[in-house]
């Protein structure tokens, strides 16, 4: 199977809806087998650009339950665990339904990374480091302050040159919404504070575009409608957003305030 990479852009963001209709991530969605619905259909591409190749790589996904990109990224990771709440059972067989299962390099565990629902899962989250770690629409699941603690077991198992790629809900005001959402809906307040702060890591800082920390835009709310009409039901409107982070290094300019 050939991988196909986007063009890396490792600033915080996600992709405009000329960016996720064109040729390239068709490409991409297409490989996976995946519906091109509001989220996924942008968020696997930008994933993939900002983690960079994966071939050689340990690799962490976290909620990786009918999660396509980590499916697919099996193949070419020298290891990946996939971690979820679910039984390993049903994570193994979802995987084994798709179209080519998953990579002989894949170790499964049935584990919470925040640590705090109930009823307590059997298996410990793995050791690290890892090269890569993941979260695709899987961090915002959690009450209380569980996605705080999965922001700082990314942090603690992330190697020191490593990468993590994180997509959750964003929106201009942050709440919990446990009926159409399932957990939280993020502010960029909420972001820095709630994801960015506990994980110890920053977000990616790029030394030749100084004057941009970190950049995050919502995708068109009029498609997200268009491709999950359910979300018009939402008492706020809200769109995914990428979050990459990194271990704090010496920068060649101060981050903006």
């Amino acid at each position: 199977m050939e991988l196909y990479l986007p063009t890396p852009n490792k600033l915080s963001r996600n992709y405009t809806p000329e960016e996720r209709d064109s040729e390239d991530f068709r490409r991409v969605v297409a490989a996976m087998g995946i519906s091109r619905g509001a989220y996924r259909n942008w968020e696997y591409p930008a994933i993939l650009a900002a983690i960079g190749d994966p071939l050689g790589k340990r690799i962490l996904s976290i909620g990786a339950y009918q999660c396509a990109i980590s499916l697919y990224l099996s193949h070419f990771a020298d290891e990946l665990v996939a971690v979820d709440r679910v039984a390993c059972e049903a994570l193994i067989h979802w995987g084994e339904t798709q179209a080519y299962g998953w990579g002989s390099q894949t170790e499964f565990r049935c584990c919470d990374a925040g640590g705090s629902q109930a009823p307590v899962y059997p298996d410990d989250l793995p050791e690290g480091p890892f090269d890569i770690i993941i979260s695709a629409g899987a961090i915002e699941h959690n009450d209380g302050d569980g996605d705080m603690q999965v922001a700082r077991n990314i942090g603690r198992l992330l190697a020191p040159d490593g990468i993590a790629a994180i997509t959750t809900e964003w929106c201009l005001e942050h709440y919990y919404d446990e009926d159409f959402v399932g957990g939280w809906v993020y502010d960029l307040s909420a972001i820095l504070t709630r994801i960015v702060k506990p994980s110890g890591l920053q977000l990616w800082y790029d030394p030749a575009n100084p004057g941009r920390a970190f950049e995050i835009r919502s995708v068109s709310w009029k498609r997200c409608i268009e491709d999950f009409p359910a979300m018009s039901r939402a008492m706020t409107t809200f769109c995914p957003v990428l979050v990459v982070l990194e271990h704090r290094k010496e920068k060649e300019a101060k981050i903006p305030q």
